[in-house]
């Protein structure tokens, strides 16, 4: 039997169980890392594929969001998070595009602007959902490649933003449309007083969406907004 079956899909990625950290650490100091990812991704794929359609739904705000508190509470991100998160989340969220789903989280949050306060959203949560296979859109983010293009290192990146946040903005703005119209599932960051980006998550009715929107600090307790396509309810 597989030792990495767990009784819920969620349990991969529980923040309050410390679920990523755990996991983990268990590869990292494994004798057959390769063949414990391995086992987690067989795991991940038969969890999702016996999931009951609103279940597999539900799971997958709960894993976006679950990733999102995890990326906040992580003190450091190395090699055995990513490769963990990419077996475990990245796994669920190719089933869950395979079946014909779609994701879009919106998070309205704001970080401390000092370099140590932008290190999780310049650096930390774009690599975090990369590894779960979701596309990371935030201006201040996708700055740093225009700044890095003009040959501005990231540690001036609090004294030069404001230089390329129109252009960054427009850029999101373009790179949201483009995975509306390509069906990709996307997490998308506002840390200003702006939230125009946010809308491109209810841009149109497509079927087979779920929408999720975050206002709260992605702390235990919090609450989010969850749509879910018209076919499926709650209930």
């Amino acid at each position: 039997m597989n030792p990495w079956i767990l009784p819920k899909i969620s349990d991969y990625t529980n923040p309050q169980t410390d679920a990523v950290q755990r996991f983990a650490d268990k590869v990292e100091i494994s004798p057959h890392p390769e063949r414990d990812l391995k086992e987690i991704r067989e795991a991940v794929s038969e969890h999702t594929r016996v999931l009951q359609l609103k279940w597999l739904l539900t799971a997958s705000y709960v894993i976006a969001d679950d990733l999102y508190k995890t990326g906040n509470r992580l003190s450091l991100w190395a090699e055995q998070h990513r490769q963990y998160i990419h077996a475990s989340a990245g796994t669920f969220f190719q089933r869950f595009q395979e079946k014909g789903y779609v994701l879009r989280y919106g998070i309205n949050n704001s970080f401390e602007q000092t370099d140590f306060g932008m290190q999780r959203p310049l650096h930390l949560l774009p690599a975090l959902f990369a590894a779960a296979g979701l596309v990371f859109v935030c201006p201040e983010t996708l700055s740093l490649d225009l700044m890095k293009h003009d040959g501005i290192p990231s540690s001036e990146f609090l004294k030069t933003y404001g230089r390329y946040e129109a252009e960054s903005r427009h850029v999101c703005s373009n790179l949201l449309k483009k995975c509306n119209a390509m069906r990709k599932s996307y997490v998308v960051l506002e840390l200003g007083d702006s939230q125009e980006l946010l809308s491109e998550i209810s841009a149109d009715s497509e079927t087979g969406v779920v929408k999720l929107l975050r206002n709260e600090p992605p702390v235990a307790d919090t609450h989010v907004s969850v749509t879910l396509p018209k076919t499926v309810g709650l209930a």
